[in-house]
């Protein structure tokens, strides 16, 4: 899947996670560690699909967000971490809060969408890699899909 890079079998995904989190503004209201387990486990979901390399660790299985409120936002800021020519600078930012209600369910599959969606779209401009235009897509939507599904718990629709 690296064709064309020179960095073929060379990923440090702790490094690379360390790269992306400097990327994004993390907000946590006494659930560090939780927040911790949803982000690195999400990346290494991610970081595997889009290169195609098996070696690297799967995101785990059972990430329990019950009780956590997961946001995630672009917030445009003059100083923003992300460029673009017409978009000007902003600020990805992740806010973890817990509920009042330790059992409820609030957050939603959109919002670890918007953060997968991140998470990949640092990972291609990162090696440069291409969303495929073959029948490979077909495989690629069903990893995107049960990353969410079959990873996380405690989320709504």
């Amino acid at each position: 899947m690296f064709e064309g890079t020179s960095q073929k079998g060379k990923i440090d995904p702790e490094f690379e996670y360390g790269w992306y989190m400097e990327s994004i503004d993390l907000h946590c209201d006494g659930v560090e560690d939780r927040a911790k387990e949803v982000l690195w486990g999400m990346f290494r979901g991610v970081l595997r699909f889009v290169t195609g390399y098996r070696w690297l660790d799967e995101c785990p299985m059972g990430i329990d967000l019950t009780g956590i409120n997961v946001t995630a936002v672009a917030r445009q800021n003059e100083a923003g971490k992300n460029r673009h020519d017409i978009l000007g600078n902003w600020d990805i930012v992740f806010t973890f809060t817990p509920c009042e209600d330790s059992s409820a369910k609030v957050t939603t599959r959109a919002t670890l969408e918007s953060i997968r969606k991140s998470m990949e779209r640092f990972i291609r401009s990162r090696y440069d890699l291409k969303e495929p235009e073959d029948l490979s897509l077909i495989l690629l939507e069903q990893q995107r899909k049960e990353l969410v599904e079959k990873h996380f718990i405690g989320v709504v629709e």
